[in-house]
């Protein structure tokens, strides 16, 4: 992944044009924020809508907003990757990417309807091979192809 700038809470959510970020907790937690109707605030409070649920906490509790600067995109980051593998599916055009599991194994995808996902799981159906199902806490990363 490209370098990460720094930046204020407010000026990555007011960013025109939106530029993904990720929310640093200080407490460890990271939440990847790839499209600015996912994310809302109010007072202290944040709450950000992820694939795998809705999450709050308090505005002191950010420790660093890292902002996805040159291209760098959160797929490679854990946070929301069937999300990120729909909207690819969806792009248009289409481009090649790449299913990486925390194995180690590398799923090519070079047509739209060649993976999909249902909230638990990927199923591929890569060129040289049967379908393949891939679990939620099995996926590491969709890279660029």
């Amino acid at each position: 992944m490209g370098e990460a700038a720094t930046v204020n809470f407010e000026d990555a959510i007011r960013r025109r044009p939106f530029v993904p970020f990720a929310i640093v907790l200080e407490g460890g937690g990271r939440h990847e924020v790839t499209d600015p109707l996912r994310v809302a605030t109010g007072g202290n409070t944040v709450v950000v809508v992820a694939a795998t649920g809705v999450e709050s906490f308090r505005k002191s509790e950010i420790a660093a907003i890292e902002v996805h600067e040159n291209g760098a995109r959160p797929d490679e980051a854990a946070a929301d990757l069937g999300e990120v593998l729909m909207q690819r599916r969806r792009a248009r055009p289409f481009r090649p990417y790449v299913i990486v599991t925390t194995d180690g194994r590398r799923y090519p995808v070079r047509e739209p309807l060649r993976a999909g996902y249902n909230g638990r799981y990927v199923l591929v159906l890569p060129d040289y091979e049967a379908s393949v199902r891939i679990e939620r806490d099995e996926l590491a990363a969709i890279e660029s192809e």
